[in-house]
């Protein structure tokens, strides 16, 4: 059997809260730290590349509808990058950072739509960003378009995931691009997927959201989708 005396466990606890008492006020005492912050150096603004862009070019006329937005100063735009799923390989996230290096403010964010967005682009950089990015296949667009889904890796890696989510995501991007419907009147409508009940994939505030569910088919469980629409961020 285990056998302790309660009075010296007490006093033992006791002890070791005070040392943890004396630390916190130690801590306080020195002061707030100084966070140890990267230092970004000036946006760079002037245009690497030049190029004007041909009067009729739909596909850059696409792309420029489709995926970039312009920012309060004038003359400057987010140009966003589609990664569908979030998944991009080492050796094309290498070739996309050496076109970075060249066009707005130089470096790239991710964005909670599993996307890139490069931001300060001139207007002048808009075009050899466009063919740069093209020559290595990231100018496919629908950026944050209803195409473009958010989704969790569901069943495929996840052990909580009740169904491959990335699947249907992929199968609803299909089916969407391939319809028909003038996809940037939509673009404001987002579609998102997780599978399971948890809220990786941000179903609860997708305008559709879907998300992984089990019932009994005939005796046996087996993976269904719960649909919901509406899902907003406000009050």
């Amino acid at each position: 059997g285990l056998f302790y005396n309660e009075d010296v466990l007490q006093e033992s606890m006791f002890a070791r809260l005070a040392g943890v008492h004396e630390r916190i006020l130690a801590v306080k005492a020195d002061g707030p730290r100084k966070l140890d912050l990267r230092e970004f150096g000036p946006v760079k603004r002037e245009t690497r590349l030049t190029g004007q862009a041909p009067a009729h070019d739909p596909a850059y006329q696409t792309w420029l509808r489709a995926n970039v937005i312009p920012q309060k100063p004038e003359g400057y735009f987010v140009a966003g990058i589609r990664v569908d799923l979030g998944d991009i390989k080492a050796d094309l996230l290498r070739r996309l950072a050496q076109v970075v290096r060249r066009f707005g403010e130089g470096t790239i964010r991710t964005t909670q739509r599993q996307n890139f967005a490069l931001r300060w682009v001139s207007r002048e950089e808009l075009y050899p960003l466009y063919r740069e990015l093209a020559d290595i296949g990231l100018a496919r667009p629908g950026a944050d378009g209803v195409s473009d889904l958010v989704c969790c890796p569901g069943s495929a890696t996840c052990n909580l995931g009740l169904c491959h989510s990335r699947g249907l995501s992929s199968a609803i991007t299909e089916t969407l691009e391939g319809n028909g419907l003038d996809l940037h009147e939509l673009k404001d409508i987002t579609v998102k997927l997780s599978g399971c009940t948890n809220a990786c994939g941000q179903h609860p505030i997708g305008h559709i959201g879907l998300h992984g569910a089990a019932r009994r088919n005939d005796g046996k469980l087996a993976p269904y989708y719960q649909f919901l629409v509406g899902g907003r961020v406000e009050e």
